[in-house]
This record gives structure tokens, sequence and C-alpha cells, in this order.
């Protein structure tokens, strides 16, 4: 996929589509098969305003989420009609985007589901998206590094094409789960995403400074597709007042800092879209070096560290039935060891790994057991130990693995 940056992502899909009688009482995935119409116009004038990517209207239409309506049987079949009619409208235009939206999934054991039928879920509603054609995909609206893994995870399956993943969060940089956003910057840039970044949350302007402290992160372009501020609810209804010009205000200091990839979400029209891209051709450059300034870092989900620094390794720990017991007592202040041999739980420790708030070094001879451990684990891992180059080359790849 040859692209340029900066790179315009269309606008907001749902709030445009509720001026045209989508109600929270529809199905949304039926409701658009119904009126077909609607759906090409809006992206057809997405298109027409600057939009060079344009999202599949299937942010909601996973098999978990579609079991709520008593529709996952169909995944296949709504996926594949709701990608015709986005690439019916960008006509060879733009590119389209398989959309991925949360499905609102959380593992063991703050969930039902293992990691793996998460994985599995995802790559249902991806396997048919990349039958319908996409160009790449985007994983977005990530409330949870676990499920923005898991999604991932359930393209790698089916895909090989790009894959951008964007997540919301406070202002503060947190995300639902309690994840901070330079750790899920690093984390998900290292499992191969090509561009990570932020939407929905709030206006372009509380959206700023958080990409700024991305930037020093950043090896891969920002994504910036933030609301048209905050809004305002008029019997009961959002409403969003961020004019096209207020909303492009602070867009040379998103491109600035690293968000090479513009678009808007919720409250967005094409005038927004159309205000964007002409921000952005207006640009007088030069554009960021995207290189995290050369360095490397492991990440768990609320601390980061230099892999190139000297690290402070703990003790030597058994990944055995008694991990969470052994969790309770990780202060954080040092970098402990797992050990993953026959006697490894992994149950326990995907239940306990949420009370590891920076990363982990892992050490294994067995590489099956380690690529279990990987794909469980919420952050970036060190390892020590005796891989073999091609195993150490795939993990790294794979899982963004840190061979010491």
């Amino acid at each position: 996929m040859n692209v340029h940056y900066p790179l315009i992502l269309d606008g907001a899909t749902g709030t445009e589509l509720a001026k045209a009688g989508l109600t929270a009482d529809n199905v949304s995935e039926l409701w658009m098969l119904d009126h077909e119409e609607e759906v090409l116009r809006l992206q057809e004038g997405y298109v027409r305003a600057g939009a060079e990517v344009i999202y599949t209207p299937t942010f909601s239409a996973s098999p978990v989420s579609l079991e709520k309506h008593g529709l996952a049987d169909r995944t296949r079949e709504l996926n594949l009609r709701l990608a015709g009619i986005s690439k019916k409208a960008a006509a060879g235009k733009a590119l389209v985007a398989g959309d991925i939206g949360p499905g609102g999934l959380m593992p063991r054991p703050f969930g039902h589901l293992s990691f793996e039928q998460m994985v599995d879920a995802f790559a249902c509603q991806a396997e048919a998206l990349e039958e319908a054609g996409v160009d790449l995909f985007v994983v977005e609206t990530q409330m949870s590094i676990a499920e923005a893994r898991a999604a991932f995870l359930g393209v790698r399956k089916v895909s090989a094409k790009p894959v951008f993943v964007s997540f919301t969060c406070n202002q503060e940089g947190k995300t639902l789960d309690g994840c901070d956003m330079a750790s899920a910057l690093v984390i998900m840039q290292a499992m191969g995403a090509a561009a990570v970044g932020l939407n929905c949350s709030w206006g372009p302007e509380q959206m700023l400074p958080v990409l700024k402290r991305l930037a020093p992160y950043a090896k891969v372009p920002l994504i910036a597709k933030p609301n048209a501020g905050m809004p305002e609810f008029v019997d009961g209804k959002a409403v969003y007042r961020c004019t096209p010009e207020e909303f492009t205000s602070v867009t040379a200091e998103m491109i600035k800092a690293g968000a090479l990839i513009l678009g808007g979400c919720c409250g967005t029209t094409a005038e927004h879209i159309r205000a964007c891209a002409e921000k952005v051709k207006a640009f007088a450059g030069p554009l960021p070096e995207i290189s995290a300034g050369g360095r490397e870092y492991c990440a768990g989900q609320r601390v980061l560290l230099p892999a190139d620094e000297a690290l402070p390794f703990g003790e030597r720990i058994a990944c055995g039935s008694d991990f969470e017991e052994k969790a309770e007592e990780f202060d954080g202040e040092e970098i402990p060891v797992l050990v993953l041999d026959g006697h490894t739980d992994f149950e326990a420790f995907e239940n306990a790994q949420y009370m590891i708030d920076g990363p982990v070094c892992f050490e294994a001879e067995d590489e099956k057991l380690l690529e279990r451990a990987l794909r469980l684990y919420r952050g970036r891992a060190l390892y020590r130990g005796s891989l073999s180059d091609d195993a150490a080359a795939a993990f790294s790849a794979a899982y963004g693995l840190i061979v010491l």
C-alpha cells in the first residue's frame, strides 16, 4: 500500500447517520443495509472533501457485538456487504480501511473469555473484511490494551495488510483499563502496527497535549481523529458545536508532533474534513521524522523503560499456580524475571498479570511456551536465554520481543 503523509481520514459515521434517521433502537448494521444510499452519500461526501481513507461501516460488526442482536452467524455476510458499500463509495479515489471497533471484551479474570477466544472473534470479522478486499485495517476506539492486542492478532491471523490502531483515553493519557498511552504506543508499534494514535475522546485542543507526550516514543506515524469538540446535550441529543475552523486550529501543531494521519470522529462532517485537507495542503513543513531517537523501550501497561540502559532486574520467579500470590509482591521498582517451564500455569499468569505495572523478562528454553506467554502478555517483554536466531527474529517481529 503506497501512501503519502500527511494522510487524510474520513469523519464521523454514527453521528452523521443519526441525522438521517439511525437511532439507538436500530441494529446499525441492518439499518445501514436498508439505507445504503445514505451511507453512500455520506462516504462519497468525505471522498469529495479530500478524505484519502474511508472506514467501512463495520465498527460494531464483530461476532461478539453482533451476538447481542442474535446476528453472530451473519458476521461474514454483514461485513462483506457493508465493506462493499465503502468500496463503491471510494470508487478507486480513496483507500478503504476495514474498521474493527471494540467489543467491550475483557479477558479473564475480568471477563468470561480467554485471550485466544478474543483473538478468534476478531479474526472472524477480519477474515470477512479481507475477503471484501479492503486496502488496510483500522482497530479503533480501543479502551483496553488487551482488546487492542487481541484485535491486532486477529487481523494478523488472516491478513498481512497494514493495521492502524487508535485508542480513546482521558486527558491524562490513560485508557479505561489504566494503560498509559505511551506504553500502548510502544507495545502496538513493536507488534507491527503501521500507525498508532488517538480517536474520539474529546476535541483537537484537548488531544494535542497527549500527542505531544507520545511523540518522543513514536517510530510510526501518529493518528489524530478527534471529535468536533465536547458535545452538549439538547433534548437528549448530543450536539457538537465545534466549527470546521475551530476543529483545524491546531492541525499544524498536531503534524509537528508527529500526527501524520488526521481525520475526524464524533460530530465531524464533510466540511470538517475539507477544512482539515486544506490545512494539510497549506502546511509548510518540513514533516517531522518518526524515529523515537533510535531508542527501544520495553513496556508494561503503566510503566515503560529504555531497553538500552542498565535495567533493574529482580529475582527469578516460577510462573506456577501461586503466581497471583507472588504478583502481589511486585513493587514496580524491579523487572521480574519469569521462568517458563513445564510447570507454568498460564491461566494463573493470564489472571494475575494486570498486577504488574512495568515490563517483565521471560526465561524459557521451550519456544512454544515462550510464544504462548508472549501472546498473553499485555506489554513489550524482554528475554534472557538461548533462543535460536530464527525464533528470536520471529518473536521480535510478531510480539516486539527484546532479546538481551
